[in-house]
């Protein structure tokens, strides 16, 4: 026997046989679907909350592209919707599947999750009342809170078990807060309305965390280099914030005016009780880390593209696309954990079994 298969492995390492950390799939998905998703839904965010909307009214001339950009927003969160409610479907039966799981998690979280999707699917073809959008907010978010303890029992998807417990808890507090924005706007109440603004800086704080859960995840296993690379991307945002503030001038240049347009539509009320600069630098910093979590090399892919889509969600559940990313990040992240639980568990049979090819001790000449 040689000296390597005669090593003792430690307890809980995770067996030879397992997979490279990049290649995990989920319920059968191979590892790019997820990564393509999240890229499309950070596209479709950006295009159809800022850029698009941005557009009419900034200059002069823009007609052609005003009503490309109206085309690539709609077209964009259509294939979100398309893909997402396929991706979710499978997620689905993979979980009614996966018994490790456990048969409490999975009497709660199919149900809702068909409901959820239902829902989505429905309003895909017309607009749907506040009420349902709330309940739709609520569903994907009590999701994410109970897959986040299963994922927070694995290693490898512990950080994506905290992204989900903070993504879950800011998109109940945002869609609260615009709740109670809602009702204290149609009966004249002022007090209640600041109350709403409350809320909804407890849920930037939320945010703030959760940012900050995700940045630490990217930037651990090279800290110099992902430390420069996200550090060049927050400048970015900055800088953008910084030609915002300068757009509502008379003789801002364009790229200014658009910045100042559409970090002020990508706004949602109730306003937080912060600078609006601070909200604006939030939301560019949600893209920057969001498209590192999925692009990031060295990383679990279906870790970060869950991560990406929990990012996306946290402030819009009440949005079918975006509840539809939180549904998603909430099954992958519950299954990535009984899925390396039965890649752990096969491992161990394949070393204790030495009938298995590649396993048995090598016999040495003579």
């Amino acid at each position: 026997m040689t000296t390597s298969e005669s090593r003792a492995e430690a307890p809980g390492e995770p067996p030879a046989s397992l997979p490279a950390s990049r290649e995990l799939g989920v319920a059968g998905l191979r590892p790019v679907v997820p990564r393509v998703l999240a890229v499309m839904a950070l596209l479709a965010w950006v295009s159809a909350r800022g850029i698009a909307p941005a557009l009419p009214g900034s200059s002069a001339g823009l007609a052609r592209w005003i009503a490309l950009g109206d085309r690539v927003a709609a077209l964009l969160s259509q294939l979100v919707v398309l893909i997402g409610s396929l991706v979710a479907f499978r997620l689905i039966v993979g979980t009614l599947r996966e018994h490790r799981l456990g048969v409490v998690y999975r009497l709660a979280a199919v149900p809702i999750g068909a409901g959820v999707l239902t829902l989505i699917m429905a309003s895909a073809s017309r607009e749907q009342d506040a009420p349902l959008l709330f309940l739709l907010a609520v569903a994907s978010a009590l999701l994410a809170l109970a897959a986040a303890p299963l994922a927070l029992a694995d290693a490898r998807s512990r950080a994506l078990g905290l992204t989900l417990a903070l993504a879950g808890l800011a998109a109940f507090l945002h869609v609260f807060s615009r709740a109670i924005a809602i009702h204290a706007s149609s009966q004249a109440l002022a007090s209640l309305y600041r109350t709403s603004r409350v809320v909804a800086t407890v849920a930037l704080g939320a945010d703030v965390v959760m940012l900050v859960v995700v940045a630490a995840w990217l930037v651990a296993p090279r800290r110099l280099r992902g430390a420069a690379v996200l550090g060049a991307g927050l400048a970015l945002a900055a800088l953008i914030v910084w030609g915002a503030a300068r757009g509502s001038g008379l003789d801002a240049p364009l790229w200014e005016v658009i910045a100042a347009r559409s970090l002020s539509d990508l706004a949602r009320a109730p306003a937080p009780l912060v600078a609006t600069w601070v909200s604006a630098f939030l939301e560019l910093a949600v893209m920057v880390v969001a498209l590192g979590a999925v692009l990031f090399p060295g990383r679990v892919a279906a870790v970060g593209a869950a991560m990406a889509l929990a990012l996306l969600a946290r402030s819009s559940a009440d949005v079918p696309a975006l509840a539809l990313c939180l549904l998603v990040a909430a099954m992958m992240g519950a299954l990535l954990s009984g899925e390396e639980g039965r890649l752990r568990g096969r491992g161990d049979r394949d070393r204790l079994d030495p009938a298995r090819p590649n396993l048995a001790p090598e016999k040495r000449p003579g």
